[in-house]
């Protein structure tokens, strides 16, 4: 073997070696990376599942909000959801409980509802409405034949959700269940506080709980959380639906619907009222003008042009015919125009249907002042100052603790 064979030997050795040792690393490589992807696949098909799971839960749980939210959007289209037909008033008496009884009891609660809807399906086309039907209509469906005369008002008083309110109510409360102990049945105003929506975990709490506690004359609103967002529309539409009631009649066989009240009324709760100076007014206006026109009861401001946008009634207290208040439950206006300052507004959906509405001013009953002194030292001064007097009705501008006490003071209510 010549020395250019031996070295042609030696360089084909080590190159094969060489190549045998990669072969061999490679071989070794891709199967310590087969034996290290089996876990990673795994790892990857559990990320896999668990974000579909993950999707599927989120779109599961988003159609059911979708589905839940449509529900209520429906029911609240047709009136008020039932939850809030809860809400009713203890009878006085077993002859008041059968003229006065709790509309919203189980059987009663459907008769009444479903009479009183279908009687007036007929109106929901509002372009066609006309308030004097709703006068004859109400007084042909609700048989006052067999109806026992209505009470002269249901009066909402919209409050806020400060905490802080929460004792006034409880005051008034007492105070309002005092002076009407003194009326018959048929002469009693009913009262209810309209709360509005929550809108945080510890206003939810403190409303609920007041809820709890007097679920006679408490009404949390579904859709406002203030005033200027629509609560007075929360409290026509509630007010509307216990205005009527199921009376039994002929042995208890049969069922028919009554009105239970004249007037749908609106108060602040800064305002206090001497129910029963109320309840005696709205008799002797009932009795004079015998509801043939739809009727607006309270302090005007604004002066007596009825196109004057800025005409209304004082937010202290003021009081619509039952015709009206039907009339607005069915009417898109309210709806549509429903944020703003709950008085204005109240009075431009009428003036926006063209309502002909009798402008009845209390400016010897509904004491008002546009600017009083606020200064403690001189208040009791400033409310003697008043002149209120055994026909006041209603005196505003008692916010603060001091004010509130004057208030009643001013107006023989005990203290």
């Amino acid at each position: 073997m010549t020395a250019t064979q031996t070295t042609h030997s030696s360089v084909s050795s080590t190159v094969n070696g060489w190549l045998h040792r990669m072969s061999s690393n490679a071989h070794a490589s891709q199967q310590e990376g087969h034996e290290e992807s089996q876990p990673s696949k795994v790892s990857t098909k559990r990320v896999f599942l668990f974000t579909l799971l993950s999707v599927w839960a989120f779109l599961v749980g988003a159609l059911y909000v979708k589905v839940t939210s449509m529900q209520q959007m429906t029911a609240e289209r047709k009136g008020i959801p039932d939850a809030y037909w809860m809400l009713s008033f203890p009878a006085d008496s077993e002859q008041n409980a059968a003229h006065h009884q709790t509309p919203f009891s189980n059987t009663s609660l459907v008769s009444a509802k479903h009479t009183a809807q279908s009687a007036l399906k007929l109106f929901q086309d509002t372009s066609r409405l006309d308030p004097s039907i709703f006068r004859t209509d109400i007084s042909q469906f609700t048989n006052p034949a067999h109806c026992p005369p209505p009470r002269p008002a249901l009066i909402g008083i919209l409050s806020t959700a400060e905490y802080s309110n929460t004792a006034r109510r409880i005051y008034l409360r007492q105070q309002y269940a005092r002076l009407n102990s003194f009326l018959p049945p048929s002469e009693k105003v009913d009262v209810v506080f309209v709360l509005p929506k929550p809108t945080s975990i510890e206003t939810r709490y403190h409303l609920h709980l007041e809820a709890t506690q007097y679920p006679n004359d408490t009404f949390l609103a579904p859709e406002s959380d203030s005033a200027s967002t629509g609560l007075i529309l929360d409290w026509i539409r509630a007010a509307r639906q216990l205005s009527y009631q199921a009376v039994s009649v002929a042995g208890g066989n049969t069922k028919v619907v009554c009105q239970k009240y004249s007037y749908i009324g609106k108060a602040s709760d800064d305002a206090v009222i001497h129910l029963g100076r109320l309840s005696k007014r709205l008799r002797a206006i009932s009795d004079a003008n015998s509801l043939s026109r739809s009727q607006f009861v309270g302090r005007v401001w604004g002066g007596s042009d009825p196109n004057n946008d800025a005409r209304h009634m004082t937010g202290m207290l003021y009081l619509a015919s039952i015709d009206i208040v039907e009339y607005l439950y069915w009417s898109r206006v309210p709806i549509e125009n429903k944020n703003g300052i709950p008085d204005l507004q109240f009075a431009r959906w009428m003036r926006k249907e063209k309502l002909e509405v009798d402008w009845l001013d209390q400016k010897d009953a509904f004491y008002y002042s546009e600017s009083e002194p606020s200064d403690a030292d001189i208040l009791e001064k400033v409310i003697a100052a008043r002149n209120l007097t055994q026909s006041t009705v209603v005196a505003p501008g008692c916010s603060t603790n001091a004010q509130f006490f004057e208030c009643l003071k001013s107006l023989d209510i005990g203290v």
